[in-house]
């Protein structure tokens, strides 16, 4: 797609609410990938847009304000391949290029708009109409004060394992929820939805995160693959114990919903030896996501303190 340079073009838009995963419809046969893909919020640019990644695929929506830094560029929302530089003001791929899969002129930064795009279709630049439409939002609500940060993670629908059961993953972390048929490839493990940290194998009929134990954050044993249980008794570990807690699995309102910063979280599991004792038995060793001390502070209660501050920020 090199030196593939784009023509001025103006357009009524529209603009779903609430970004913070979508999906686009409308894209041209030879960029058929583009339509379906889960684009999911990863932060801001230097211009303090969002921009978006899209789930399992390098693809990039991003605002990009002068693409050849040349000083009088036309600003511009863009799909691209390259992932943006957020500590760049202008040019955001470093190529010195304009240079993308699609593009929109706009100066509006807000939103990811739908409407006619300029789309690379096989090597010529078409206009299209692409349509940003929202996805489901979903929520977890009635953890333990030890795993309270998860009550504030947001997951969408990103696809399905081999069993067919659909899985989802956090906003802009490392937090996922999937049907596992049995966890230790015993043969005759208990299926269940699970909280964890890695992302599934859709390859793998069983033990679906490669680590052959039952190592995940919470748990509900089910036979029913069309979704976790809109309610349900969980065990989850919860400082030094577990517990069985009644959680709920449902759809966030959209216009209510918030961007959290990016961040990663590392998977730390207890040692070998250890037991967690579960309405299952003792077959499982639940993690714990918010162990540990920061100094005085807990991070538990560290992740209270950052929940307050992000929502005073955004308000």
């Amino acid at each position: 797609m090199s030196g593939l340079f784009s023509v001025f073009v103006v357009a009524a838009t529209s603009s779903v609410s609430a970004q913070d995963a979508f999906q686009f419809t409308g894209a041209c046969d030879e960029n058929q990938v583009i339509s379906g893909l889960q684009f999911m919020y990863e932060g801001k640019t230097l211009s303090g847009a969002p921009f978006y990644k899209a789930f399992d695929h390098e693809y990039y929506v991003f605002y990009e304000p002068d693409c050849m830094n040349s000083g009088d560029g036309t600003p511009r929302w863009i799909i691209n391949e390259h992932k943006p530089d957020q500590d760049k003001s202008h040019d955001l791929d470093s190529n010195g290029l304009c240079d993308y899969v699609a593009r929109f002129d706009s100066e509006d930064t807000s939103e990811v708009p739908s409407g006619e795009w300029t789309m690379n279709c096989g090597g010529k630049m078409k206009k299209v109409e692409l349509q940003a439409q929202e996805v489901p939002i979903y929520k977890i609500e009635g953890a333990c004060d030890a795993n309270l940060f998860i009550q504030d993670l947001q997951f969408v629908h990103v696809g399905e394992t081999k069993s067919g059961a659909p899985f989802y993953k956090a906003l802009a972390q490392e937090y996922y929820i999937y049907h596992e048929p049995d966890c230790k490839s015993s043969g005759d493990g208990t299926p269940r939805w699970i909280l964890e940290v890695t992302m599934p194998n859709r390859e793998l009929d069983h033990d679906l995160d490669e680590d052959g134990r039952c190592d995940y954050i919470a748990r509900v044993d089910s036979t029913d693959l069309s979704s976790p249980p809109s309610t349900g008794e969980w065990s989850m570990k919860c400082g030094d114990t577990s517990e069985l807690l009644e959680l709920t699995f449902s759809e966030v309102d959209i216009a209510s919903t918030t961007h959290l910063p990016t961040r990663t979280r590392k998977k730390t599991t207890t040692e070998l030896g250890s037991e967690a004792t579960t309405s299952a038995g003792q077959e499982d060793v639940v993690l714990t996501a918010a162990a540990g001390t920061v100094g005085s502070v807990s991070l538990s209660n560290l992740g209270l303190m950052l929940a307050a501050v992000i929502r005073s920020l955004t308000a």
